[in-house]
């Protein structure tokens, strides 16, 4: 009889930690980015934005002042 090959992986599987990333605020490391729209964010999450938001600008070292907009289901964030 032959036997079956088994699979191993050549490294150990790690799990993630932390936190998923929920908003992508990249575009802002450019001087030239004047606004961002993030999509299908409610006013309910608002606060939970710009805290996410103020976190990582601290972070990055991203530096000035930002105004936040409501749309239908969208918040844009413009630099000021």
């Amino acid at each position: 009889m032959a036997k079956s090959k088994v699979e191993v992986p050549l490294f150990e599987e790690k799990r993630q930690r932390g936190r998923p990333i929920k908003y992508d605020f990249s575009p802002f490391k450019k001087e030239s980015t004047k606004y961002l729209v993030i999509p299908n964010v409610g006013l309910e999450e608002y606060d939970s934005l710009r805290s996410t938001f103020a976190r990582w600008r601290r972070m990055e070292g991203i530096e000035g002042r930002f105004n936040y907009d409501f749309l239908k289901n969208d918040i844009a964030i413009w630099r000021a």
